[in-house]
């Protein structure tokens, strides 16, 4: 379950960490500039550039991430609670680690329980 948790926590925090950075007040912009202007957008770079700095980055900036990262927990959790029998019987041979299970749900999407397939983001 920490597997899973970890991996669905990683993607979904990324995912909504760079479609809320797209604004104008986004309390990380000016992290962002500061300590990642270098840093390619895609794949958790920017994520993983302010949590390299995290004892740098503007209070808001920290206070935002947090928020984000509880959310994904609570999303990870939902995933885990909804798709465990599917990954039990379609996934069960699927790579641990780096996201293999989740790349296994995605693959099998439409072999998927209706609770599972309404859980994914």
């Amino acid at each position: 379950m920490k597997l899973l948790i970890l991996m669905s926590s990683l993607m979904f925090n990324v995912s909504i960490f760079a479609s809320e950075t797209q604004g104008q007040n986004h309390p990380c912009k000016e992290d962002i500039t500061k300590y990642c202007a270098g840093v390619e957008k895609g794949e958790g770079r920017i994520v993983k550039c302010l949590k390299e700095h995290e004892k740098e980055i503007s209070s808001s900036c920290s206070e935002k991430m947090a928020a984000g990262k509880t959310k994904m927990r609570a999303k990870a959790k939902d995933i885990y609670t909804n798709c465990k029998d599917d990954l039990k019987s379609l996934c069960k041979e699927a790579t641990k680690g780096k996201g293999g299970k989740m790349k296994c749900l995605e693959t099998k999407k439409e072999q998927l329980s209706e609770k599972c397939k309404a859980t994914l983001p």
